[in-house]
């Protein structure tokens, strides 16, 4: 029997990671999904001078 399940909790542990990178090591606004989904997971948002640019990034 193969596994169709489209989740996988090591999903989560990427974005978490991907969060800690993008808020510690640039700055930046990252805004996660609330829900376990498939397709967003993120929105990055670009961070100058301390300001929000209105640049996104989806991932």
């Amino acid at each position: 029997m193969t596994n169709t399940s489209r989740y996988n909790p090591t999903d989560d542990i990427g974005v978490s990671y991907l969060e800690l990178c993008v808020r510690k090591d640039l700055g930046w606004i990252a805004r996660t999904t609330t829900n376990s989904d498939i397709g967003i997971d993120m929105t990055i948002e670009q961070v100058i001078n301390g300001n929000g640019t209105a640049h996104y990034i989806s991932v």
